[in-house]
Order: structure tokens, then C-alpha cells, then sequence
């Protein structure tokens, strides 16, 4: 539920605010709004195909982890680029940031139905899936509203900070939950206490 959040709020960002950034604040085409998403869609794509293999030198929550600590980060980035940069320099730094929170929140999404399907039976896998589905949508309930309304009232840079406070907590839940699940000597590709499976 951590890291739903930590997701819910980096794609907030991107899916409420970017053609508002690209357009609104940029004055750029509809051109570079299809760009810029498909620059996230990429840093998504690349780490997808990367992770498999990843995935056979390290853990699950480690790569998932790495993901949902990484986005707070990025995402304060982007509040700082937009606060603070202008002109080329702010497409710039906002194409790079977007194909990294794109990369990030990767890592997050791909091992996690592999982390489901190890922690239930088969009789308990529909609920488990059901369950991540609504979960990762409440959230998304949450942060599409306040990246829309806050972002309209106060600004792209201080929404950006909100989200990134909503996504460091999310992040840092996860991280306790995870550690206090973990049992000293078992790897969590054999054994995901059930409190892990919460964060």
C-alpha cells in the first residue's frame, strides 16, 4: 500500500499536470505533449525489460524499494526544475526526469505481480489481485484530485512538493513494513512475510 501511493503520486504528476507543463507552462506544441509522455513511457519500457534479469541477481523488494525510494526524489527534482529553470533548459531537464520517473516507477510495478502470485494459492490469487487493483486505485483517487485542483490553485512546483511529501511517507511505510517483515537469513525470493506484502 506504500508504494501504490509512491505511484500514485508520480503518475498524478504525469497524467494530470503534463500537458499543462508542456503547453501551459512551456508554450510548446501538442507535438512535444505526446513527446514528453512518451519519454516517461520509454524510461517504463526500459526498465521493464531489464528487470527480469535483474530480478535474478537480487529480490524483488530490494528493485521495488530502489523504485519507491528513487520517485519522492525525482518528483522534488522536478518541482526544483520547474520552480527554478526556464526555456530549453526546463524541456530539458524535465524530458530527462520524466524517462527517470518512468524508469522508477517501473521498478515499483513490474516485480510486483510476481510478489503477489508468490505470497497467495491459487485459490486465494483472485482476491490478492482484486485487492492490489482496488488498493492502487484508492490511491489514485487520492492524488489525481489534489495534483489537478492544488496544481491549478497554488502551481506546478509547490502541487509537485505536495505529491512528493504524500509519496516520501507512502515510501517510507514501505520501507518499515518491508524490514520489519524480513526474517534475518531468509531471502525474500523464497519467503515474503505477510507483513511485507502489506508494504
Amino acid at each position: 500500500m506504500g508504494l501504490n501511493l509512491v505511484v500514485a503520486t508520480t503518475t498524478a504528476m504525469v497524467v494530470v499536470n503534463t500537458v499543462v507543463l508542456v503547453q501551459g507552462l512551456l508554450g510548446r506544441s501538442q507535438t512535444d505533449v505526446a513527446l514528453m509522455l512518451a519519454v516517461y513511457g520509454a524510461g517504463s519500457m526500459v526498465v521493464a525489460i531489464a528487470v527480469p534479469n535483474l530480478l535474478d541477481r537480487t529480490s524483488d523488494h530490494r528493485v521495488m524499494l530502489t523504485g519507491g525510494m528513487a520517485l519522492p526524489v525525482l518528483l522534488a527534482s522536478a518541482a526544483g526544475v520547474i520552480a527554478w529553470t526556464d526555456g530549453t533548459g526546463r524541456w530539458a531537464g524535465l524530458l530527462i526526469l520524466w524517462f527517470l520517473i518512468g524508469s522508477a516507477t517501473s521498478a515499483v510495478l513490474t516485480p510486483s505481480a510476481r510478489l503477489l502470485r508468490r505470497n497467495s494459492t491459487e485459490a486465494t490469487r483472485p482476491a490478492v489481485f482484486a485487492s492490489q487493483f482496488s488498493l492502487s486505485h484508492l490511491c489514485f483517487l487520492v492524488t489525481y484530485p489534489v495534483a489537478g485542483t492544488l496544481g491549478a490553485a497554488l502551481g506546478l512546483s509547490a502541487v509537485a512538493l505536495v505529491l512528493t511529501v504524500l509519496g516520501a511517507v507512502g515510501a517510507v511505510v514501505a520501507a518499515a513494513t518491508w524490514l520489519r517483515g524480513e526474517k534475518p537469513g531468509v531471502d525474500d525470493d523464497d519467503t515474503v512475510a505477510p507483513a511485507t506484502l502489506v508494504g
